[in-house]
């Protein structure tokens, strides 16, 4: 399947802002320097619905390439907390996804769109006590690159993980192990340091961990929307909060030749297995900590309308 398209944004190192004490002044002629591209994703589109804009170049984002600040801790926190200026435009931190983390890349938009713009990434979410770096890792999917198809809404549900336990399974680990040493004095004393053992025990996986089914329907669907000269039977989704990959799988066929007519998601609610669905386990669906007012299909729904609310769309990745 053929790749996002692509967008223009620009990107500074740390030690250009840091110079210019993170209020550069950028020239027209010297903006292509700056440039770079950018496939497309959530956080693009999200701009571009806020700004009421479809052009190529983006100058709502900036990314700073920050190898190296770490040697210079006031600054970078000055930068994280601040933000900077390029041509007397604020721009102020936004998300990361993964690999920028890895890679030490921090993202900035401009300080207009970010009241906004965060209003849609977080969809209303409540929080009083969560693992912030669990969180933020969820809020930079945004950034993931994907096909955004607009206007669908295929029926998505939502069915338990389940476990499975693999016996007699031969491991690696790590333990303390202390040992006593001479030392030059003719002292003896305990040295602990990190030690491999291996032992045998009984495994638990999820057995379907990030990963679930969809009908051929909706490969076909995608396809035609796509343009893709090949037939997308596995994909890979990107929705706020839900990631993870599903497999055509004619499921329709397999329950009743097993005399099953319905299954229950999550949240107990009966579906046909005749419906066109994606169905998706329980560990792809990140917002099942946020989106939980009742405890039950009524959470679903309002993650769904807040999806609407904030114009969000399905991606493909």
């Amino acid at each position: 399947m053929f790749a996002p398209k692509l967008y223009i944004v620009r990107k500074f190192s740390f030690s250009e802002l840091y110079l210019c004490d993170f209020d550069m002044s950028v020239p027209k002629e010297r903006e292509r320097n700056y440039q770079i591209k950018q496939q497309d994703n959530m956080l693009f589109r999200q701009i571009r619905l806020i700004t009421h804009t479809s052009d190529v170049y983006n100058p709502y984002v900036i990314f700073v390439d920050c190898k190296g600040a770490k040697s210079n801790e006031e600054a970078l926190s000055d930068l994280v907390m601040n933000g900077f200026y390029v041509n007397g435009v604020h721009f102020v931190l936004s998300e990361r996804s993964a690999s920028m983390t890895r890679n030490f890349i921090l993202s900035f938009v401009d300080e207009s769109v970010q009241e906004e713009l965060n209003k849609r990434i977080t969809m209303d979410i409540q929080i009083d006590k969560t693992v912030l770096s669990k969180y933020y890792a969820y809020r930079g999917l945004m950034f993931s690159s994907c096909h955004c198809l607009e206007d669908w809404f295929p029926k998505i549900i939502v069915v338990p993980d389940y476990f499975a336990t693999i016996p007699d399974q031969k491991i690696k680990y790590v333990k303390d192990e202390t040992t006593t040493i001479v030392g030059k004095d003719g002292n003896e004393f305990e040295w602990t340091q990190k030690a491999i053992d291996e032992t045998v025990r009984d495994i638990e996986i999820n057995v379907f961990d990030g990963c679930g089914i969809h009908h051929p329907t909706i490969t076909k669907y995608v396809r035609e929307r796509l343009g893709s000269s090949t037939k997308p039977t596995s994909i890979l989704w990107r929705l706020p909060y839900i990631k993870g990959v599903t497999h055509e799988v004619n499921y329709s066929e397999f329950y009743h030749e097993r005399g099953i007519s319905e299954i229950t998601d999550l949240w107990g609610m009966k579906h046909s297995v005749d419906d066109v669905m994606i169905i998706i386990s329980e560990s792809m669906y990140k917002g099942l900590k946020y989106f939980k007012r009742y405890g039950d299909r009524r959470d679903w729904e309002h993650y769904w309308e807040m999806f609407r609310k904030y114009e969000h769309c399905i991606g493909v990745a």
